[in-house]
């Protein structure tokens, strides 16, 4: 959904009054008319792109359709990309004083141990649903199905 933007083609900003836009337009007409430069495919392409161009900013409703669709477009321009995240750039580690990229794929000691715990996490989590025990956030003490405090 590209929409060109008729008013570059005229060459007027997009708040221009009535009289700019038909100013404009006789300009880029009579400039690039066929009559004037015979032969000369472009002329003629740009002669045919502002008829149309006035065409559409001369009727009000039309150019408030083009004006909505091109907020729509610059809307959807500056809204971010959703999607899958860019790759990340490796630690800078040190090692005996010296600065070094981690190696891609690589983990530290630390990742290893906080893997590892959310692992057991996890399974405890697994057990305490399995036996019907909960977790209350409120009194802080486990409860069981029937909602009675137990210790765990």
């Amino acid at each position: 959904m590209t929409t060109e933007n008729l008013y570059v083609v005229l060459g007027v900003p997009r708040d221009a009054s009535d009289d700019d836009i038909k100013q404009a337009y006789r300009r880029g007409v009579f400039a690039d008319h066929p009559d004037r430069n015979p032969g000369d495919r472009e002329a003629e392409a740009r002669f045919h792109a502002c008829r149309d161009a006035y065409e559409v900013l001369a009727d009000p409703t039309r150019r408030a359709a083009h004006d909505r669709e091109l907020d729509l477009q610059a809307a959807l321009l500056a809204r971010p990309r959703v999607g899958r995240p860019a790759r990340s750039r490796p630690a800078v580690i040190s090692v005996r004083g010296r600065r070094t990229q981690r190696a891609p794929g690589r983990s530290s000691l630390l990742d290893l141990v906080r893997g590892i715990s959310k692992a057991i996490e996890f399974a405890q989590s697994l057990e305490d649903a399995f036996r019907g025990r909960r977790w209350d956030p409120r009194s802080r003490r486990w409860r069981d199905r029937e909602g009675r405090f137990i210790a765990r």
